[in-house]
């Protein structure tokens, strides 16, 4: 595929994950709001509200990483060449999934300095497998990315001696 024909497919599927990551945003704000009781005639949603962020705060973590894919797509749609816009999008991919996932296991951690999280568990760590394989898939981005690095300055440099 050549890079007039990039163009246009970047630009459709950056179009489909801008759609992807809005209605994920709007859901993920409704049920926030929801679990908080905003919904409901009861005083006092305010800081329900900040409480389900910070109980959400993985999730949303995710959801950065879903938005630095199009991001990355993006770059691509407007003419950036392929390989450093690329592979920086994967190296922000791979750092939020790792953020995420280890916030997702660590966070009860924290619990003793927020009680009402306290409250909301009983468990130390949450070592959920779902968890662990997006720890391990960002860990692989990250690697991914630092190859496409190594790679593109292998080719800059075998390009100045033809």
């Amino acid at each position: 595929m050549t890079q007039n024909a990039l163009v246009p497919a970047a630009r459709r599927l950056h179009l489909w994950l801008l759609a992807l990551a809005l209605v994920l945003f709007v859901s993920l704000v409704m049920e926030m709001a929801a679990n908080a009781g905003l919904f409901q005639a009861r005083s006092g949603w305010p800081a329900r509200l900040g409480w389900q962020f910070c109980l959400t705060l993985p999730v949303w973590l995710q959801w950065v990483a879903l938005w630095q894919v199009r991001g990355g797509v993006a770059a691509l749609a407007k003419g950036a060449d392929f390989g450093p816009a690329l592979t920086r999008a994967i190296a922000r991919v791979g750092g939020f999934l790792i953020a995420a996932s280890l916030l997702a296991i660590f966070w009860k951690w924290l619990t003793p300095y927020f009680p009402q999280v306290a409250m909301a568990w009983s468990r130390r760590l949450d070592v959920d497998v779902a968890n662990l394989v997006l720890g391990g898939l960002g860990f692989a981005l990250l690697l991914l990315a630092r190859m496409l690095d190594e790679a593109a300055a292998m080719r800059a440099e075998l390009d100045g001696f033809f």
